[in-house]
């Protein structure tokens, strides 16, 4: 049974693979054939690219229009980033009823299609004299509901202790944002730049409509100029649209992960972070800590927290943490609970055989080498004996992290 419904996986998967790729090897076989050769409907690649190539440049600006629609893509992507991130920042951080209804509001205007909107923009940027000018094209897509949607769903994941930490410490809000939260959001940034770029590249209907001038065409402009006339060069057409497609397949391939992450609403870890934490998992699991590794595993148990954290709420019982750990925040919470009980060691914990005794001679030894770290506001030591138990669980934690490296050098030398 299992067998077959492993074979069953692999044929829909090879088949989804096929349905998904046949379309680009369809064009780029289109894009170095004849008109007539694809006409007749030829599936092997032909030998006419440069002559299409040719054609092309012959009857259409084609640096012109790449030019205008990275600029414009380039553009509309960092300033909807900016935007919308700190928008959406602001709305959970700086959270009240009044934001709560603003974003309601927002939320709704997803429901609106751009075509509802399109004539009284166009008479707004006509009245402002702003038509055939990158300003009347990337206006409407630097805040969008969607991304800012996006930003305030990450921003909830995002410690507010290190907003507090960061606070007392003396800085701005604005090096709050750029400094804390935008390094660790790195992968909803990168999901958003996927989703913006793509969209701003591809955009076809409102360039149509604001930018009348033939200096301002962009890619798809160029592409629906080739389908025009009696008579439809295909094998141009199939090129133009190769050349088309390239840019955003290039972004996508190099931002798949960060988008996958920052869509799904995963753990927002680099590749080295993820690795991390899949070798804490296993050390918990040696440690006795937990019955199962691996990030599955780690989403069962947060639905069950989340559940059983409901529940408390709803008999008025008294919890610690928040009612539904997001996937981020609950990663942090395990992995901060693993290392407190290898510090602060329990029966079990001990009785498993990972963890070290810390002897008298290694705890003074500490303390002679790191009387630096040992100081007091006023430039005087602690003296041994008030911060021994502090000693103790320093040691503690580098053995943690000592058992941690060695799980993931075992893991690459299986690699």
């Amino acid at each position: 049974m299992t067998k077959v419904k492993t074979a069953f996986s692999y044929a829909i998967l090879i088949l989804a693979s096929f349905l998904s790729a046949f379309p680009l090897y369809y064009m780029i076989c289109g894009a170095t054939n004849t008109s007539i050769d694809i006409v007749r409907g030829r599936l092997l690649p032909g030998t006419h690219l440069l002559e299409n190539f040719q054609t092309l440049i012959a009857t259409q600006n084609l640096g012109r229009a790449m030019f205008n629609s990275f600029r414009n893509a380039i553009i509309i992507t960092v300033v909807a980033l900016l935007v919308c991130s700190i928008a959406g920042y602001g709305f959970e951080i700086y959270h009240d009823k009044g934001k709560d209804i603003l974003m309601s509001i927002l939320l709704l205007a997803m429901m609106l299609p751009f075509v509802a909107i399109m004539i009284p923009l166009f008479k707004m940027f006509s009245a402002w004299k702003l038509v055939n000018t990158w300003i009347a094209l990337a206006l409407p897509s630097i805040s969008t509901p969607f991304l800012i949607m996006m930003f305030r769903q990450a921003a909830r994941s995002f410690p507010h202790d290190i907003i507090e930490a960061s606070r007392l410490e003396g800085l701005s809000e604005i090096k709050i944002f750029f400094t804390m939260f935008l390094p660790i959001m790195k992968s909803t940034y990168g999901a958003a730049m996927t989703v913006t770029f793509m969209n701003a590249w591809n955009n076809y209907l409102w360039p149509t409509i604001i930018l009348q001038d033939k200096n301002q065409i962009t890619m798809p402009m160029l592409v629906a100029n080739l389908k025009s006339g009696y008579s439809v060069d295909y094998g141009m057409l199939m090129l133009g649209v190769l050349i088309c497609t390239l840019p955003t397949a290039v972004i996508f391939l190099c931002l798949q992960k960060s988008f996958a992450n920052g869509i799904a609403g995963a753990y927002a870890l680099s590749e080295e972070e993820f690795c991390r934490a899949e070798a804490e998992l296993e050390l918990a699991v040696s440690l006795g800590l937990i019955g199962q590794a691996g990030f599955d595993a780690l989403e069962q148990r947060r639905l069950q927290k989340n559940e059983e954290n409901r529940r408390k709420k709803a008999a008025g019982e008294v919890f610690y943490g928040p009612c539904s750990f997001t996937r981020p925040m609950y990663l942090q919470y395990e992995l901060t609970r693993f290392r407190l009980e290898f510090a602060l060691p329990s029966r079990k914990v001990r009785d498993s055989g990972y963890c070290p005794e810390i002897t008298e001679a290694q705890k003074r030894t500490f303390y002679q080498e790191n009387q630096d770290l040992l100081t007091r506001a006023q430039g005087d030591l602690f003296s041994y004996e008030e911060i021994e138990a502090v000693i103790e669980k320093r040691l503690r934690e580098a053995a943690y992290d000592r058992l941690v490296q060695d799980i993931l050098c075992q893991s690459e030398t299986r690699e």
